[in-house]
Parts: structure tokens; sequence; C-alpha cells
């Protein structure tokens, strides 16, 4: 059967996402400009870029919460901006701080949205609470409150939060800040196997260079609201264009007197 926006049947439940000339401004400054590429379905695809680049105004477009002034973007065919389309396509967002409720425990967290939109039974909700704590070796967590939990184990359970639906499309934003490297590592590789468990398409918007090149297999490097390069992580490591250079090989200025006692420059 075809997949049309009229019929969106897919023969796997991953999603295609269309970007399409996607502009926006704020107070006359452009942050987004023109934006297109296509995602497919299935695939770990990295939006990066340095602060101000536009990917967090794009990650917020995708999901509908950010409107855009030009453009569209579309999921398997369905315009993005409409919320039922996020609905049909078990739209999940894992956001920076986690947005867990601190007043709820860990089980409680997971079990929140489903029980609150009668998406299943209670001894449905409860199997896929603890067969999704498993999966990310969180089982001993159950109990606990956020409080309790370092900074990677609350990632981790803000993923597993956003699993619980079964997302068709899961974005993460920012997943490894504020993280030490062992706990990036560790949420690094959680994003790269979730494809063992869940036929999903995943957008990681990220400005961690590591991230990009473990698990990206296309990556979006944007600058300025545009798509710099747009390539697999190994074709941009060995680009000789100076805005991407720039970004993934940043040099300090030995001219600087603040720093040159300290550099062998």
């Amino acid at each position: 059967m075809a997949n049309t926006p009229e019929n969106p049947v897919d023969d796997r439940r991953a999603v295609r996402v269309e970007i399409d000339r996607v502009s926006k401004s704020y107070n006359n400054q452009r942050v987004l400009d023109d934006v297109s590429f296509t995602i497919e379905p299935g695939e770990i695809f990295v939006i990066m870029g340095p602060s101000g680049a536009g990917k967090s105004t794009l990650m917020r477009a995708i999901v509908n919460l950010e409107k855009v002034d030009e453009g569209e973007i579309r999921i398997n065919g369905l315009d993005a901006f409409k919320q039922q389309t996020h609905k049909l396509m078990h739209t999940a967002i894992v956001f920076q701080a986690g947005g867990l409720f601190n007043s709820l425990t860990v089980e409680e967290n997971l079990g929140f949205y489903p029980r609150e939109h009668r998406l299943y039974d209670r001894k449905t909700i409860n199997e896929k609470v603890a067969y999704t704590l498993r999966i990310l070796n969180l089982e001993g967590c159950a109990d606990k409150m956020p409080s309790q939990l370092s900074g990677g184990m609350r990632k981790r359970v803000a993923i597993a939060r956003s699993l619980i639906i079964e997302p068709r499309l899961l974005l993460f934003d920012e997943p490894t800040s504020e993280l030490d490297p062992v706990s990036a590592a560790n949420i690094t590789e959680v994003i790269g196997t979730l494809r063992e468990e869940y036929d999903m398409t995943s957008i990681v918007v990220s400005h961690d260079r590591e991230l990009a090149a473990s698990i990206g297999e296309r990556v979006a490097l944007m600058g300025s609201g545009k798509v710099v390069m747009l390539d697999t992580p190994q074709k941009l490591a060995e680009s000789e264009d100076p805005e991407v250079t720039a970004f993934l090989k940043p040099s300090i200025n030995c001219n600087n007197p603040r720093f040159r006692q300290n550099l062998a420059c």
C-alpha cells in the first residue's frame, strides 16, 4: 500500500523526515535560512553546530513547538505543523534538562504520560515500564526520586520515559551536555544501540563532536541558520572547508597574551 499523506502506511515503523526550504526570523534576524534536507527512515541523524547556528530552532520546528516563516516539514508525507501527525508517528523528544517530575519516582515518571492519556491499561503500563527500565539498565532505580540520581542516570530516565510510547521518531536535545566524559560516552552508546530494540528514526541535536563521530550516520553541520555541510562524519572530518574545520578542529589564538605563556606556539 502506498505511503501518502492520506494513507501514512509504511512497511516499517521508522519515519522519513523532509525539511523543505525552511526559514525563520526573530526581530529581523534570520535564524533559519532556506534549510532543506531529508532524513531517511531508521537513520541516526545529527544536527550540530555552534551556539546560535539555528539547530535548536530547527528541532523545535520539527516537533511543532516552533512555527516557521517559510517552507514545509513533512513526516512520512504528513504536515509536521499539525499535532495529529505527531500522534500518528508517536513523536517523542528528550529535552536537554530531562524534564522529569521531581515529586515522582523514576517508575512513576515513566508511567505518567501513558496513564494520564489512557494509552494502555494499568497492567500494560507496568509491563512497559519494567521492560524499558531493564533495557536501559535502570531496574535498581525504579523507586528512587530524580534528586537521588546522577546527571547521567537522569538523562537515561528521560530517554526511558520517551521510549514508553514506542516512538517512530525520537529527538534528542543536547543529550550529553553537562555530563562528565564517562556519562557522556554512556549516553552516546545508549542512543547508538536503541535501534536494536526499537524501529525508529533518531534526530540528535548536539554540539558534541565525539557523539556525532560515534553514532551519526549523517551529520548536518549548521552555521548562521544555513546547512554548511551535510555528509558522513568521516567526510566532514576530511573536509578542508574553513567553516567546517573551524568547528571540528578549533584552535586557540597563540597571540592572545592570556594563553601565550601556557602554550607551545
